[in-house]
C-alpha cells in the first residue's frame, strides 16, 4: 500500500494578498520558517516599534475601508442582477435589507424621499 505524502503549506501575503506558496515536508520545517521570519520582521529599537505599532493601526483601518468598498461592490452586483431580473423574491429581500442601512445609502449616493403622510406629519409637529 502506497505511503500518502502530507506536506505543510504556507501562504505569504503582501497588502493582504497572497504571492506565494510554500510547501515543507514536515510541520517542524514549516515552524522554522515561521519562527525565523517572525524574527526578521520585528524591530528592535524602542522607535521602530511605536512606528510598527501605528503601522498597525493604519493597517486595521486599511483594512476596514477595504471590507467596505467590498461590500458596497457586492452590494452593486446585486442591483445589476436584480435589475437583469436575476433575483428571486428571497434574494430580492436580502438586497433590501442591505439597502436598508443609512451607511450604505450613503455611500452609494441614494436619498430616500419620505412619504406624504410622513411629511404632513412632521408638519403638524414642527407647528
Amino acid at each position: 500500500m502506497a505511503e500518502e505524502q502530507t506536506h505543510f503549506e504556507i501562504i505569504e501575503c503582501e497588502s493582504h494578498m497572497p504571492v506565494a506558496i510554500r510547501q515543507f515536508d514536515s510541520e517542524e520545517e514549516a515552524m522554522e520558517y515561521l519562527n525565523m521570519r517572525l524574527k526578521s520582521e520585528q524591530p528592535t529599537h524602542p522607535s521602530e516599534r511605536h512606528e510598527a505599532q501605528e503601522s498597525e493601526g493604519t493597517t486595521a483601518q486599511g483594512l476596514h475601508e477595504f471590507s467596505e468598498q467590498l461590500r458596497i461592490q457586492s452590494i452593486l452586483r446585486m442591483l445589476e442582477m436584480n435589475a437583469r431580473g436575476e433575483f428571486n423574491a428571497f434574494e430580492r429581500i436580502e438586497l433590501y435589507a442591505a439597502l436598508n442601512n443609512q451607511r450604505t445609502r450613503k455611500a452609494l449616493g441614494i436619498t430616500v424621499e419620505s412619504s406624504p403622510c410622513k411629511q404632513n406629519r412632521q408638519r403638524i409637529n414642527t407647528q
